[in-house]
């Protein structure tokens, strides 16, 4: 995967998911409480998503600096 699109798909899906929560047509009509679900799943798992991308590229980019440290090794 291109590296320019992995730093800006995590803000992507956020996005996604804020657009899909302010979108007037719904999966499940906006009642209370119960038209909220699916609002909430969304939004749920685009967060956990997003965090768990963040989470790797830190990984990944602390990997590469203790790879490329000479006095690492």
């Amino acid at each position: 995967m291109r590296a320019w699109w992995r730093r800006w798909r995590p803000w992507a899906v956020l996005l996604g998911a804020i657009a899909y929560d302010v979108w007037p047509m719904d999966a499940i009509p906006d009642a209370p409480l119960v038209g909220w679900a699916d609002d909430l799943g969304v939004t749920g798992m685009a967060v956990v998503l997003a965090w768990t991308w963040w989470r790797q590229r830190r990984r990944e980019r602390a990997n590469e600096a203790k790879d490329s440290d000479p006095a690492a090794r």
